[in-house]
């Protein structure tokens, strides 16, 4: 009971923290913290497809390399294929 309670307010926190902001990078960066904690990743990111639909990017890392050059994958790639 006292696990569900605690739930609870975690999702309430989470809840208002993103409501409180309507910025997508801020909304991404709160739930990819949120789930690297919930299921114990140490890696967690989100890749988006480019705008012509050639490659997927990364566009939000839990761990921050500053990497200044972009990361993309083809789409054609044979591992993303199987993902």
């Amino acid at each position: 009971m006292k696990k569900k309670e605690e739930i609870g307010s975690h999702v309430r926190m989470l809840t208002h923290e993103i409501r409180s902001t309507l910025n997508r990078d801020t909304i991404l960066k709160t739930t990819l913290v949120e789930l690297a904690h919930t299921l114990t990743l140490e890696s967690c990111n989100v890749w988006m497809p480019s705008a012509d639909g050639e490659t997927m990017e990364l566009t939000h890392a839990l761990e921050d390399n500053h990497n200044p050059v972009p990361i993309s994958i083809p789409i054609t790639d044979e591992n993303l294929q199987k993902v």
